[in-house]
Parts: C-alpha cells; sequence; structure tokens
C-alpha cells in the first residue's frame, strides 16, 4: 500500500512538473513574440523616419545639381543616375548585403 502511496505521488510530481514546463515554454514563446513585435515595430519607424530624410536630402541635392547645371530637371536626372547605379552595386552584392544579415537576425533573435 505504501508502494502504491509512492507511485502516485510520483505520478503526481510527474504531471505538476510536466505543467509547469509547459507554462514556462508559452512564457518564453510570448516574450521572444513580444521582443520580435517590438524590435520590428521599433525598425518600421525607424525606417519611415530615414525614408522621409532620404526623400528631402534627395530632393534638396537635386535642386542644388539642377542649378548648378542650368536646369531643375537635370540635378534630378543626375540623382536618378546615381540611384540605378546604387542599386546595380545592391543587387550584385544582395546575397552579402541582404539575405545573410537578415537570416542571422532572425536565427540569433528565435535563439536568445
Amino acid at each position: 500500500m505504501e508502494t502504491m502511496n509512492k507511485i502516485e505521488s510520483l505520478g503526481l510530481d510527474a504531471m505538476n512538473l510536466a505543467e509547469s514546463k509547459l507554462n514556462l515554454w508559452k512564457l518564453q514563446a510570448v516574450d521572444k513574440s513580444a521582443k520580435f513585435t517590438s524590435a520590428g515595430v521599433y525598425s518600421i519607424c525607424l525606417l519611415i523616419i530615414g525614408i522621409f530624410f532620404v526623400l528631402m536630402i534627395n530632393i534638396g541635392l537635386a535642386l542644388w545639381v539642377g542649378e548648378i547645371l542650368g536646369k531643375s530637371y537635370y540635378g534630378f536626372f543626375i540623382v536618378s543616375l546615381f540611384y540605378v547605379l546604387l542599386g546595380i552595386i545592391f543587387y550584385a552584392f544582395r546575397e552579402q548585403l541582404v539575405k545573410t544579415p537578415i537570416v542571422n537576425f532572425f536565427i540569433k533573435s528565435f535563439l536568445d
């Protein structure tokens, strides 16, 4: 009879341990999701601010170059040509500049 009580107690302890582990995993998943979401929202806000900053700088630069060259649209053509060249370089090195850092970021944020 005493052996049955010990086995029953062991079974209850195992059930409590399993339930505690499950709750811990749930809390860890919520924590990682919250960190990932907050990092995403923060990044999106910075991206929007950065886009507006770069847009204003580019308009000013295009107008300035256009003023130097005598026609404002020349400045916009030159700035556009710069971005075409930048896009070609970015495309050529997309593996090193985009894919690898993003994959590493996701792996690091899920494993931390």
